[in-house]
């Protein structure tokens, strides 16, 4: 077996004596993180230090930094919207069926009629939402030129 073979083959027999402590102090930090050292061999690590030392680096950890920041009321906010939404919705679906059926219609043909109509709906809303998508909305708001202004300005704080 030749040494880096040997050496790779030690690495996965035998943890970094430091790893059980770097990983539940990592666990134990408040957001969790864990050392990126042991996701990837000595020449791996070298690599990924040279790439977030680069200047194109620096947007994305300051993007990730803000999202991890606000991260709990963003999903806050979604799984609270979503949920409210989904229970007006279903009201509202039930309420249409119990007019039908008070309107003399049987309970399984007005839960079709009102299954069809949403089908119906979904479908419109769908459509509308493709008719609408333009390429232009899509494009980037910043251009290259700006955001390599942004890093320069950025690296000199």
């Amino acid at each position: 077996m030749n040494a880096a073979l040997a050496a790779m083959h030690q690495d996965l027999v035998e943890p970094a004596p430091d790893l059980l402590a770097d990983t539940l102090a990592g666990l134990s930090r408040t957001p969790k993180q864990l050392l990126s050292k042991y996701f990837y061999d000595a020449r791996g690590s070298q690599l990924f230090e040279q790439i977030t030392h680069q200047p194109e680096y620096y947007l994305t950890r300051v993007e990730r930094a803000l999202l991890d920041a606000r991260l709990d009321d963003i999903g806050a906010l979604i799984g609270a919207g979503a949920l409210l939404l989904m229970a007006t919705i279903v009201l509202l679906l039930e309420a249409a069926v119990a007019g039908l059926v008070a309107y003399g219609l049987s309970w399984p043909v007005a839960i079709l009629i009102i299954a069809a109509l949403t089908l119906l709906g979904g479908t419109g809303l769908v459509w509308v939402g493709f008719n609408r998508l333009s390429m232009a909305r899509l494009a980037p708001s910043k251009t290259l030129d700006q955001l390599q202004k942004d890093s320069t300005i950025a690296n000199m704080r």
